[in-house]
């Protein structure tokens, strides 16, 4: 079932992010502000944090979680399908699709009961103590795709892909930004290696989306606790 998500803000932080690619943004390659009025607060090799100075989040108790737009790393599905010799294991646009509408959900699930487990109920509504979540995973790289099941075909892989995680916070009612994160992450790394299939790529993804998830939580009850920033 469908739910309703609250409105789609129009997001800086797609300018922001696509300016750079991480991880290979060097430190002084990164704006110490922004042009919406954010702060760079920390930074990682893989990622960093921006903020509104001086702002608080101590009036939030709730969260809304809005649409997350998922897009492909440039040219993913010419560059996958170039190897592939039966036509029935090439991706096509509909499994872009498909995939794109599957990881959204699992976005909202694992968000949503995370959020509300970790003391912040959500909501769809705007209101004083609801503070409005827009994420967005950009250069997904999905390193082998399983979209014919009937497939005999094996494919080992050192991880399930690549993506990145476009975290920005906003106040609901007025559309103000607070904060915008950035993270890099390589999905279900492991030295062995493993056998690619439809429901290992979901499990690899869904306990990167739990990790992000974690954090957010974690990052809120700090602020909310300390009512700073």
């Amino acid at each position: 079932m469908n739910k309703q998500r609250p409105f789609r803000l129009k997001l800086g932080a797609m300018c922001l992010a696509l300016a750079f690619s991480l991880p290979a943004v060097a430190a002084k390659d990164l704006p110490t502000s922004t042009t919406d009025g954010l702060v760079l607060k920390k930074q990682t090799e893989d990622g960093a944090v921006y903020l509104l100075e001086d702002a608080s989040f101590a009036a939030y108790d709730k969260v809304a979680v809005s649409d997350v737009m998922i897009s492909f790393k440039k040219d993913w599905l010419r560059d996958h399908n170039r190897n592939i010799r039966s036509p029935a294991n090439r991706v096509t646009d509909q499994d872009m699709v498909a995939i794109k509408e599957k990881m959204a959900e699992e976005f909202y699930a694992v968000f949503e009961k995370e959020l509300n487990a970790g003391g912040f109920p959500t909501t769809n509504s705007a209101a004083a103590d609801v503070l409005l979540v827009q994420p967005n995973i950009i250069n997904l790289d999905i390193f082998a795709p399983t979209v014919n099941p009937a497939s005999r075909a094996n494919t080992y892989a050192g991880a399930t892909g690549e993506m990145t995680l476009v975290l920005e916070l906003y106040d609901s009612v007025s559309g103000a930004i607070m904060a915008r994160a950035i993270d890099f992450e390589v999905v279900g790394e492991n030295d062995l290696g493993h056998m690619a299939s439809r429901s290992a790529n979901l499990a690899a993804y869904n306990e990167t989306l739990e990790g992000w998830a974690k954090r957010l939580v974690k990052a809120l009850d700090r602020a909310k606790s300390t009512g700073a920033n």
